[in-house]
């Protein structure tokens, strides 16, 4: 995942890390990123059940770009609507796409989309040396909301040698 890609930013991905104080690795390892119009009413729908889901907001409102058609192609995958423009948005302009979600990554995959989740970007974080260690990054994530079992956690945290 070259810094130089545009990354087209999902809800999930967005939420979870500004949960923890922690969008700041999104700036480090993108070097740029958008957030379709109908992610961004998805962060917004989320103010009220968290405190930092304004704050999180706030900072994904200038990131704000149009929705744009959504492909046949996509359609037919009943997606969300977040999901559905973060793919259509890449295959208008070849992006990375930012998905938490199995069905949209597996959409984004079979459409030749490169696509990162939370984990991929603690994880390339690690990587780069942005953060020292992985596994409280991820430990926190989990106890704010993210789904991740202690297999793959454990598989994750054996590729960067944790």
């Amino acid at each position: 995942m070259p810094v130089s890609d545009v990354w087209v930013l999902n809800a999930s991905p967005v939420i979870l890390l500004g949960k923890i104080g922690r969008l700041d690795l999104m700036e480090s390892l993108s070097a740029k990123a958008v957030v379709p119009n109908a992610v961004l009413l998805e962060i917004q729908a989320g103010i009220g059940k968290h405190q930092a889901v304004q704050s999180t907001a706030d900072w994904a409102a200038p990131l704000r770009v149009a929705d744009v058609p959504i492909p046949l192609s996509v359609e037919r995958w009943d997606l969300g609507p977040g999901e559905s423009q973060v793919i259509a948005h890449c295959l208008k302009d070849a992006r990375h796409a930012i998905l938490d979600d199995a069905q949209g990554r597996q959409c984004a995959r079979t459409h030749g989309i490169a696509v990162t989740g939370t984990l991929g970007i603690v994880l390339v974080a690690k990587r780069q040396g942005i953060i020292q260690a992985a596994r409280p990054v991820l430990d926190t994530l989990r106890r704010s909301g993210m789904y991740l079992s202690d297999q793959i956690l454990t598989d994750a945290l054996r590729l960067i040698g944790e």
